[in-house]
């Protein structure tokens, strides 16, 4: 199929890339994040939980907070670990 010269997909098809990739690691991409969640969670949850950003984080500090109480009950975390975890979850009074 023959397409005109300035046709988008035609430029997308046919040429190339003259940058170079970034040295590194990729960028984490939101659905990365969202599925490495759903993975931690290991629930039934579908991304389109995620969508909802209250119930998304209720979610997500419910099961932090579960690990962090499972993590004290089998032995003794390092205070500084716990005072980071509650950094990252402040509990509401």
């Amino acid at each position: 199929m023959m397409r005109a010269d300035n046709d988008i997909i035609k430029k997308v098809l046919t040429e190339t890339i003259q940058k170079k990739r970034p040295i590194g690691k990729p960028r984490t991409r939101w659905k990365d994040a969202i599925e490495k969640d759903i993975n931690m969670l290991g629930r039934n949850v579908t991304v389109d939980l995620a969508l909802d950003r209250e119930r998304w984080r209720e979610l997500l500090v419910a099961t932090l907070l579960q690990t962090i109480l499972s993590l004290n009950s089998k032995k003794r975390v390092h205070d500084g670990i716990r005072a980071g975890l509650m950094k990252l979850v402040p509990l509401q009074s």
